[in-house]
């Protein structure tokens, strides 16, 4: 019995379908790529914006006196500054003293902030919290005058894929 399409055709379709899949792999390793470079770039950003909100003179004073109030007064303008989703300040214990969210305030971080309160700056890639999927950093806010840990701040941002893909 003879086959209705000639074997040039039949050819070609295989041809056409072996080049359909290795476009197909190659734009999904390409987002696969980018995806993660854009994941490394998030990582550093939120990194070094912890950091330097961290050090800012108003929070490390209002930390110092204990003055939460004014902790909560800033909360916004660090957000804008630092171009974050969210920014929390706790104490060393992890109890939060100001949030974005005025709620979470005298709740205690998941999380333990142990390595952060030690000295290190903690950066955390995250789908559970109120943030959901997110980039996080958290860092210790030194009294430069002692050396002694004042607090933690945390910042985040919230990313999602297509977010991701228009960085990239």
């Amino acid at each position: 019995m003879r086959h209705p399409w000639s074997i040039a055709r039949r050819i070609a379709v295989v041809h056409v379908a072996l080049v359909a899949a290795i476009a197909l792999f190659s734009v999904w390793s390409a987002y696969l790529q980018a995806r993660e470079v854009a994941l490394r770039v998030e990582e550093r950003h939120v990194q070094g914006v912890t950091t330097l909100v961290a050090r800012d003179p108003a929070l490390v004073s209002a930390l110092r006196a204990g003055d939460a109030p004014a902790l909560q007064a800033g909360i916004d303008g660090w957000i804008a500054e630092a171009q974050v989703s969210w920014l929390t300040v706790m104490d060393p214990e992890g109890m939060r003293l100001a949030s974005w969210r005025p709620e979470q305030v005298g709740v205690r971080y998941p999380r333990p902030v142990d390595a952060v309160v030690a000295g290190d700056t903690v950066v955390e890639l995250s789908s559970t919290g109120a943030a959901g999927r997110s980039v996080r950093a958290l860092a210790p806010v030194v009294d430069p005058e002692d050396g002694t840990v004042l607090g933690v701040v945390t910042t985040g941002v919230q990313i999602s894929d297509v977010a991701i893909m228009a960085q990239a």
